[in-house]
């Protein structure tokens, strides 16, 4: 079975890549379209061709929208984030701090406030987008939050077995708000 993984940054995608691939022991494939030069590579191959992968794409990655990837999978995954104002302060935080998969605090006086609401902006709108695809769709916080997504999403994909530490909410890579913990 090929999966493929549709969603925006900065809504637990890599983490539920590694929940659905060590759950079905499958190959995880992360952001093969990433322009970043320091980003991994995939074969072609292994992306449009090979068995028993998940894919992970961001939204128009290399150009590419979910419709150039969906006849090539077998199962399709929208994930989105409902709190966009969250997701843009997490995407804001990494891009301050070049630390893509690290925990952190989240202090908005190190960040660029205007740049965290332009993507407020263009996560709402694109969310709206891919909540019209035709796929399996979850959000961050039925995940990883509250975590009633995750038995249809199990069923859905046929996971037994499932790989429950890479979902953990106690993994999140935002570990609180500066201007909300008490000294």
């Amino acid at each position: 079975m090929r999966i493929l993984i549709y969603t925006l940054a900065r809504t637990g995608s890599t983490s539920l890549t590694y929940y659905i691939a060590n759950s079905l022991n499958y190959t995880p494939i992360f952001e093969p379209y990433n322009i970043d030069p320091s980003h991994d590579k995939y074969p072609e191959s292994l992306i449009w061709e090979s068995d028993n992968v998940v894919v992970k794409v961001m939204d128009e990655q290399g150009g590419k929208h979910f419709l150039d990837f969906y006849k090539y999978f077998d199962k399709h995954i929208i994930l989105t984030r409902e709190n966009t104002k969250e997701q843009a302060q997490s995407l804001a935080s990494a891009v301050s701090t070049k630390k893509w998969h690290s925990h952190y605090v989240y202090n908005p006086s190190k960040v660029d406030q205007n740049y965290c609401n332009q993507m407020v902006e263009k996560y709402t709108s694109t969310k709206a987008k891919l909540q019209e695809l035709n796929g399996y769709q979850v959000t961050y916080e039925g995940i990883y939050l509250k975590g009633n997504q995750v038995k249809g999403l199990n069923e859905y994909l046929g996971i037994t077995n499932p790989s429950l530490k890479d979902i953990d909410s106690k993994r999140k890579y935002r570990q609180g708000d500066a201007n909300k913990i008490l000294i």
